[in-house]
């Protein structure tokens, strides 16, 4: 796997960790 879509990975589950704490509030 290449490091970009590793970082496009990452990327997308920061965001639904962003989205997850932001419904707990």
């Amino acid at each position: 796997e290449s490091y970009e879509s590793q970082k496009e990975r990452i990327r997308m589950l920061e965001q639904q960790l962003k989205i997850a704490r932001e419904e707990k509030q």
